[in-house]
């Protein structure tokens, strides 16, 4: 009985945040580790990896300092989990 409920409960392990909570999360990181605004349009979730497409200049602040913004996401306990790269 109990193994039925166990496989019955592990597919709720693998769920993954929306994408909009995600881009929400990548922005106010963004925002507070380098000072930089992106809008919702210019983010882009695939699997674990975040693409980001803005101007050269704001995108390799944003790759100087990626392991930081990358922290700063982990903090949040469904995005940290949902985020391993930024592109």
């Amino acid at each position: 009985m109990f193994e039925d409920i166990a496989s019955f409960l592990d597919r709720f392990n693998a769920l993954k945040p929306p994408e909009r909570y995600i881009a929400e999360r990548v922005i106010d990181a963004v925002k507070h580790v380098c000072g930089i605004t992106l809008r919702r349009a210019a983010i882009s979730v695939r699997g674990k990896t975040v693409y980001i497409n803005t101007s050269p200049a704001a995108k390799n602040e944003i790759m100087l300092r990626k392991s930081e913004i990358l922290k700063n996401i982990s903090r949040e306990v469904l995005a940290g989990a949902a985020v391993t790269d930024i592109r």
